[in-house]
């Protein structure tokens, strides 16, 4: 049954189903989320009393509660400080709901008082069998991870972990009759180094999916149940070898190699089948540069970028300017001058132009706010104009101008945990500078970690359309540029499509990269190799 606007102005009522009345992980969160929701009412709290077990095999509640306290020891706070979030996110305590929610509650055999209740939906956070549909007016919703649908016991995204998939793919899931359907789906970055972590993170995230489709629920798609149904014993011991070897690889790795970033140039129209070589900047050994975007300006090449500063492990905003640039050229010793220096980090220098001004969106994510800059003095000289969005942590801003309207595109956490590697946002105004900037009907338009984060603005099709640069990520951050074809964009719609085969700059093998923008009949890219350190000393 579709939500009407009076359903929502009086709050919709929902009711909790629990194995327990004591939760922890992916279901603390999406509790907590859905109890400080605003639109959304909790009217009764339903304790399953045909819960035995279900199955679960003893030596993986000893496992589980291990793997908890080893993370709690090692990785809370180091996950915190290098994701700079409030490391109390990650209180894996159990929420006591009778203590919490001053809410009735029944048992699930009771159904003439949940009837009573009178719900919309009933949000299941259990572990046990399917629950009658006809309890709400709405159905069933419950959440699961597409690797493991059939798996009700473990961690969210535990099959995902397991196998070393780094993204996982949460549905939301709604049966009003007998069948059960998809209603929503997003595809979240995973933490691969402790299940117990990664199974709070994704809750996190999926529970603003859950709040997002009972506020407004998408076209109904059918939905396999595929997926493991139970841990088996032998599972156990692997699964935490696994973890911890990939934590000690891990920390090797970053005790004794750098990400090290460089930059590429190439003349050329983006989408030509013609190959030019690039060339190919080399950062000074204190820094590495990521994150260009160009401009032309009197036949010479102005390239603002990110540069990050390793004693100070945060980023600037700097610029070089190259005369000549040769393909195949390998470009050593430029000197670098800062045009933006804060306290917080920065990156990502959108540049655009209108009514021959130019414009630059430097990213300042860390300083919860989307600033636009005027060029007053080219190419040093920057003065703030307009702050579309504030109290906003969003990430790799750029700008579209596109169907009579300019449209803002933005990464933006929802889940407090400085994640902005999945869900894209859309804004739209008349003027980019003057305009008040209007959210999407759709937001997020996009949530997959393989596309969502933006990766350098918009390249043009041969028939004028828009293409959308977006991060794929992987084990690693920024593994590669995925193209998307902009085949809808209104203010009641979206979609894009994906462009294989597209290649405007080479990058060599067995790098990485994570951005690639044109302008002016030029294409700048950067790309990545992981470095001893000892080379940068």
């Amino acid at each position: 049954m579709p939500q009407t606007r009076e359903t929502l102005k009086a709050g919709m009522r929902i009711g909790i189903v629990v194995d327990t009345l004591r939760l922890r992980g992916w279901r603390k969160a999406v509790f907590k989320r859905l109890a400080e929701a605003q639109g959304l009412h909790i009217a009764i709290l339903i304790a399953r009393d045909d819960v035995q077990n279900h199955g679960e095999i003893a030596v993986w509640r000893v496992v589980d509660a291990l793997e908890r306290a080893l993370a709690k020891r090692l990785l809370h706070r180091p996950l915190a400080r290098a994701r700079d979030f409030d490391p109390s996110i990650l209180d894996d305590a159990e929420i006591d709901l009778v203590g919490t929610a001053d809410t009735p509650s029944a048992s699930l055999s009771d159904a003439g008082s949940i009837r009573a209740a009178n719900l919309d939906a009933i949000i299941d956070l259990s572990s046990g069998a399917v629950i009658d549909a006809n309890l709400a007016q709405r159905g069933i919703w419950r959440i699961v991870a597409e690797e493991g649908a059939g798996d009700r016991l473990s961690p969210l995204g535990f099959w995902e972990f397991f196998r070393g998939v780094p993204v996982t793919t949460i549905a939301v899931l709604a049966r009003e009759s007998d069948e059960e359907r998809q209603v929503a789906s997003g595809s979240y970055s995973g933490f691969m180094w402790s299940w117990s972590l990664n199974d709070l993170l994704l809750g996190l995230r999926a529970a603003a999916l859950l709040e997002d489709a009972l506020r407004r629920p998408g076209t109904p798609k059918s939905f396999a149940q595929t997926g493991r149904e139970r841990r088996d014993a032998f599972h156990a011991p692997l699964a935490l070898f696994c973890t911890y070897a990939r934590l000690v690889a891990d920390a090797f790795e970053r005790a004794t190699g750098d990400d090290r970033w460089r930059l590429l140039l190439s003349r050329g129209a983006p989408l030509s089948p013609r190959y030019v070589a690039p060339t190919i900047i080399e950062p000074p050994k204190h820094s590495y540069w990521a994150d260009p975007f160009i401009v032309m300006r009197d036949d010479r090449c102005h390239i603002f970028f990110e540069e990050y500063l390793y004693a100070e492990r945060r980023g600037v905003i700097s610029h070089v300017c190259i005369d000549d640039p040769q393909p195949g050229q390998r470009l050593r010793d430029l000197k670098s001058t800062i045009v933006f220096d804060e306290t917080h980090h920065l990156s990502y220098p959108f540049v655009f132009e209108h009514r021959g001004d130019l414009f630059m969106i430097p990213e300042s994510s860390g300083a919860r706010t989307i600033e636009i800059w005027k060029s007053t003095d080219f190419p040093l000289g920057w003065t703030r104009v307009a702050t579309p969005l504030l109290d906003v942590t969003a990430a790799d801003t750029s700008l579209l101008e596109w169907g009579g309207k300019w449209w803002l595109f933005t990464n933006i956490d929802r889940s407090g945990v400085n994640d902005h590697r999945s869900e894209l946002h859309v804004f739209y105004a008349d003027d980019p500078i003057v305009g008040a900037w209007t959210p999407h009907a759709n937001n997020p338009v996009v949530i997959d970690a393989k596309c969502g984060r933006m990766a350098g603005g918009f390249l043009t099709a041969i028939d004028g359309r828009p293409i959308r640069c977006g991060q794929k990520q992987g084990r690693k951050y920024g593994e590669e540029v995925s193209y998307r074809l902009i085949t809808k964009l209104t203010e009641t719609s979206y979609a894009e499509a994906l462009l294989d085969g597209i290649a405007p700059i080479q990058i060599a093998k067995g790098a990485r990269t994570h951005h690639v923008s044109a302008r002016d009949g030029m294409i700048v890219a950067d790309e990545c190799f992981v470095v001893p350190k000892w080379k940068r000393r």
